[in-house]
């Protein structure tokens, strides 16, 4: 899902708008990779699988990576036709305008009856929508990173309670040392690991 092959504005506004129009199979194809990954069935709930493989979901995928071309179109390191789409909000020097850091919204009478998924419009709702730290980040780096922090708690870490996430890591290394055992050719190798080993070369093994 990036933008690196839309080279105008209306290929910027298409690309987003068939994105947002697919994010459930795409959501059930991340869905089906995390388990996957993790071996798991087919039901399994997959909010703490993505959790621990530092995953955001497509929805919150699709908002960092417009975020992300905003950024770079309000910082100037952007294609014209970016940096034409956003525009910073202009206020009183009194408000000290560098502090908020936002973008102003355009008109939607202008956009007609698909202005909601247009990047010009999505772009500077959202955000304006963020943390005064992620706006005024310095530069892109520290930017995408407060950015993915921001959407990964906002879309991940809130939406189970953290005895479920835990009780739910506990079933993934238990299917991991399983999945160790039944697979190495020394049994008596694995049988004979420290238990702290182990999970020390599972959480590894998602880095």
């Amino acid at each position: 899902m990036v933008f690196l092959g839309c080279t105008s504005r209306g290929q910027v506004d298409n690309f987003l708008k068939k994105l947002l129009q697919a994010i459930r199979p795409l959501q059930l194809v991340q869905n089906a990779a995390a388990r996957l990954i993790f071996n798991l069935p087919k039901f399994t709930h997959v909010t703490p699988l993505l959790r621990s493989l530092h995953w955001l979901p497509v929805v919150a995928r699709i908002r960092f990576k417009t975020l992300m071309l905003a950024y770079k179109a309000k910082n100037r390191p952007a294609p014209p036709y970016l940096t034409a789409m956003v525009k910073s909000r202009a206020v009183p020097r009194a408000l000290r305008a560098s502090s908020t850091a936002r973008l102003e919204p355009p008109s939607l009478r202008t956009h007609g009856r698909q202005a909601s998924r247009l990047f010009s419009v999505l772009a500077p709702r959202w955000w304006n929508e963020l943390p005064l730290s992620v706006r005024t980040a310095e530069s892109l780096a520290v930017f995408k990173r407060r950015l993915k922090t921001h959407l990964f708690v906002k879309h991940v870490s809130t939406s189970t309670g953290p005895l479920f996430g835990q009780c739910l890591s506990s079933c993934v290394l238990i299917q991991y040392i399983f999945n160790l055992s039944s697979h190495a050719i020394d049994h008596r190798y694995v049988r004979s690991q420290n238990i702290q080993q182990l999970v020390l070369e599972w959480e590894n093994s998602w880095k």
